[in-house]
């Protein structure tokens, strides 16, 4: 064996009774660690890494080791694989500290709307709140802010279609992608849904308007209109009759006092004004039509004149 050789064998069982010892060393101090706390994640992480540095624990395995007791066994699965893992490393140890933040920390958009919010001072001083604002601020940047503002201004319909589409873009990109609900002019181009919208009497309602001149026809087609409209909205129940009854006798009356002609003559065909104009639609009839009974049956009591 040349004397090379021997040379960096001798370096070789340097360095592993150094890491034994070291290890050895580090196993026997044992660092005082926070209970876990998932609602302050960031400040739990600084505490656990500042009480290593404390004993010198820098092994990886021996900090998975310490930790093992400071969480539920079924808290999460994935944090038990990290905690069991037969040979950690420097780079298990920081991916493991990753999850631990995307599990249970603030996201960048939560940060950015704590600065934007403010935080206020509650008897603190003022150099006690800037820590906090620190602290609540985490990493993010000011074009997390600006970002974040941008969204705000944006019309609720265009936010809801691009929301999920902008945690990884910048603030220019997300207004170069908003643009694309709006025109030159910045006119918005979709539409904000209303917040509640009776789809039946709207249709219905579309049915009845037309460019006639007739004041009589548009006033008896109002009456109409508002007749379907109240039977769609009565409440239910065993007042249900009396209430259609009651609404429908009501708007009878108010469409007669608006009309301008008398509808009360009966016509050479035997049919009043009402029924002559109307037909089937009439909302009243006269005595001596020959649809006076049918009407009378149809409505549950005797029109007036």
């Amino acid at each position: 064996m040349d004397e090379e050789t021997v040379q960096r064998l001798m370096e070789a069982a340097i360095r592993a009774t150094s890491s034994t010892s070291t290890s050895q060393v580090q196993s026997l101090k044992k660092p005082e660690l926070p209970n876990f706390d998932k609602n302050n994640i960031d400040i739990w992480i600084k505490r656990v890494e500042a009480a290593y540095t404390r004993v010198n624990v820098s092994d990886p395995k021996l900090k998975f080791a310490h930790l093992e007791n400071k969480f539920d066994v079924n808290a999460d699965p994935l944090i038990n694989e990290f905690l069991f893992e037969t040979a950690p490393t420097a780079a298990t140890w920081t991916a493991f500290l990753s999850y631990l933040r995307k599990r249970y920390g603030r996201t960048t958009k939560q940060q950015a709307q704590s600065v934007i919010s403010g935080t206020p001072r509650d008897g603190r001083t003022p150099s006690q709140l800037v820590a906090l604002m620190k602290e609540r601020a985490g990493t993010v940047t000011l074009d997390d802010i600006l970002k974040e503002q941008l969204l705000k201004e944006l019309p609720p319909e265009v936010h809801r279609q691009i929301v999920d589409k902008v945690d990884s873009l910048t603030f220019e990109q997300t207004g170069e992608l908003a643009d694309k609900w709006f025109d030159k002019e910045g006119k918005q181009l979709l539409a904000d849904a209303p917040a509640s919208v009776n789809k039946v009497n709207t249709s219905f309602t579309a049915a009845f308007e037309d460019d006639s001149t007739d004041i009589n026809v548009t006033r008896a087609r109002q009456g109409q209109k508002q007749r379907f409209n109240n039977a769609n909205s009565r409440p239910q129940g065993k007042d249900d009759n009396r209430y259609s009854n009651s609404s429908r006798s009501s708007n009878s009356r108010s469409s007669v006092r608006n009309a301008r002609e008398d509808l009360t003559v009966i016509k050479d065909n035997g049919l009043c004004g009402f029924h002559d104009k109307y037909d089937r639609d009439a909302f009243k009839c006269a005595s001596g039509c020959k649809r006076w009974s049918a009407h009378q049956a149809k409505n549950g009591q005797a029109s007036k004149q």
